[in-house]
């Protein structure tokens, strides 16, 4: 894959994620009085979607790149198993979310507005902290890359 189509799938991505955590702040605000069903619904779905592709993009091309490649002031090959394990948590805490998503979108929620709202809330904190950290250490390590004409597969 080419380095400036890599980093435009990585900034697209990014923002795909971002977008799902303000729609799922959006939700965890609304409860448990002006629950929306079809939003949650419909972010139930877009959940496991957008958490999947977006780790299947780094797993498969940022993260060999930036092992490979990358000069960065920390140790790359335990940056980038780092982040491999909080996709791993993310990936159970996307089943558990999908299921509370439609849940709520089906009127018959699994858990009351404090633990729904707490999930939530601890998801969507933890992935925006995550891509904070890949955004200042990935996307810069991806930038240099690029500026280099490196990373041609």
């Amino acid at each position: 894959m080419r380095q400036n189509g890599l980093m435009e799938i990585f900034d697209r991505s990014r923002r795909a994620q971002l977008e799902l955590c303000d729609q799922l702040e959006i939700i965890a605000d609304s409860l448990p009085e002006r629950v929306d069903r079809q939003t949650c619904a419909l972010t139930a779905q877009a959940l496991d979607e957008v958490i999947r592709s977006a780790h299947a993009i780094e797993e498969a091309h940022v993260f060999p790149l930036v092992t490979r490649e990358a000069t960065l002031e920390v140790d790359s090959s335990a940056l980038v198993a780092h982040l491999r394990q909080d996709h791993l948590a993310d990936a159970f805490l996307v089943e558990e979310l999908v299921e509370l998503l439609a849940s709520y979108g089906s009127g018959t929620p699994l858990h009351g507005p404090e633990a729904s709202g707490y999930m939530l809330r601890s998801f969507f904190g933890g992935l925006r902290r995550h891509l904070a950290l890949e955004q200042e250490l990935l996307g810069k390590a991806l930038g240099r890359l690029d500026s280099k004409g490196h990373g041609g597969r």
